[in-house]
């Protein structure tokens, strides 16, 4: 083995064949720069769709950019774009992202499709406006429906999901989202059917009630877990973990 073989081995360059496919498909494809993208949305003349995570675009984005999370563009961007001709912008955390992006939007027929410059990390490194994801307000763990503490709490989350305004991240990933479905013995998948379908919490609370019928639990095992929330309230167990979710609301006495 010669010198530059050994030195090959023992320091390969980093994702070098990514980088290479990224130079082939870019040649492709049509780049524009970030003074530009600005000046198309000030001028309302292209637009922006934003294939970052969920949880990155809530902590910030381009104003009047679209999301469509990079795994799901093939399938969802027709229901938002469905003219091939129009123009589309792609950005990404960085230039990688918008560059792949845009070839799978070209390769579907948008012809009129660029990748922008530098992405996300470059918009921000020239001071561009930024748009955070609009808060919810989350009610106080403490609150109760049907007599159990933090259910109007789950209740609010899930409908926040659903709407756009909570990220994944937020939803089933604390110990109370988990102790509440242990509770009511549920799936989760069934409770989001519950709570999407319904109109408002009262509802909400009777098609549970209908659906667990027996198994709702007794007025102890409600009793016990609502001292266990009193607990983690007091001592600061569980906090919210995302910094937009707003000033909760006093609990009610």
């Amino acid at each position: 083995m010669n010198n530059e073989m050994k030195a090959n081995k023992n320091n390969p360059l980093p994702h070098s064949r990514f980088n290479a496919y990224l130079e082939k498909i870019k040649r492709r494809l049509k780049s524009i720069t970030l003074k530009d993208t600005f000046s198309d949305l000030q001028n309302k003349s292209g637009l922006v769709i934003d294939v970052r995570k969920k949880e990155d675009w809530f902590m910030g984005h381009i104003p009047g950019a679209i999301w469509i999370e990079r795994s799901k563009l093939e399938k969802e961007v027709e229901n938002i774009v469905p003219q091939s001709e129009s123009k589309i912008i792609c950005y990404g955390e960085d230039g990688a992202q918008s560059i792949l992006a845009a070839y799978t939007l070209n390769e579907m027929g948008y012809i009129n499709t660029y990748w922008m410059e530098k992405g996300w990390e470059g918009w921000k490194e020239k001071k561009y406006p930024i748009r955070a994801a609009e808060g919810i307000e989350m009610r106080d763990p403490l609150e109760k429906l049907g007599g159990i503490c933090y259910l109007p709490r789950l209740f609010d989350k899930i409908k926040g999901l659903y709407s756009s305004k909570l990220p994944p991240t937020e939803y089933l990933q604390d110990d109370w989202d988990k102790a509440i479905l242990e509770l009511l013995c549920i799936d989760a998948t069934l409770l989001e059917q519950v709570c999407i379908s319904s109109e408002n919490e009262q509802k909400f609370l009777m098609e549970l009630k209908k659906i667990l019928g027996p198994s709702w639990p007794s007025q102890h095992m409600i009793d016990q877990f609502n001292e266990r929330c009193q607990l983690r309230k007091i001592t600061g167990f569980q906090k919210p973990q995302f910094w937009f979710w707003r000033v909760d609301k006093k609990t009610k006495k």
